[in-house]
């Protein structure tokens, strides 16, 4: 069961609403929470965008240029998600797609002791709306299987998280290294 208490409402800048929604049942706790109000659903992720495979499979291609993707949701209420970006330009042109109020999935090719390692790394920021933000989480290991296999995830919610020293740092500890 889902369950909010929130003394400050946020509007929401994309559609006529509330977040969290006034309704009641979000302060019963013997009540579901009701998702609809938030707009948002709770359904799992949509990766049935063909682009999403395809860029996928390009940044796990040993021999292919392109370093990153980041996926998102293709609106605010969303289940489905699409490519937001991908290229070759290694972390920095990444983390340029990491917005503060959008949950995102991305996947980053690094090099480590000359081998190439695969990184799944979760965007899921403080200014996200508190009922995405708890699907986050779940759907996030739809997308990691999706994405799988890959040497290291990592659940960012602060660019200190997502800063590439101590993503690298998290995955020399993984590989064993130093």
């Amino acid at each position: 069961r889902l369950h909010f208490i929130m003394s400050k409402q946020v509007k929401n800048p994309e559609a006529d609403t509330y977040y969290p929604p006034t309704k009641s049942t979000y302060l019963n706790p013997e009540s579901k929470a009701d998702l609809s109000k938030a707009r948002v659903t709770a359904d799992k992720v949509d990766l049935s965008n063909p682009d999403l495979a395809k860029v996928r499979d390009d940044v796990k291609n040993p021999n292919s240029a392109t370093n990153w993707l980041v996926f998102g949701y293709e609106g605010l209420t969303s289940n489905k998600l699409k490519v937001v970006g991908s290229g070759d330009g290694g972390y920095e042109e990444m983390f340029e797609e990491l917005t503060h109020a959008t949950p995102l999935f991305c996947m980053l090719k690094l090099d480590l002791d000359g081998l190439k390692r695969l990184v799944y790394l979760t965007w899921n920021p403080a200014a996200v709306p508190p009922v995405q933000k708890g699907l986050m989480h779940g759907r996030s290991w739809d997308v990691g299987k999706f994405l799988e296999p890959y040497h290291l995830q990592v659940d960012a919610q602060t660019e200190t998280d997502a800063e590439l020293d101590n993503i690298m740092k998290l995955l020399r500890r993984a590989a064993g290294s130093k």
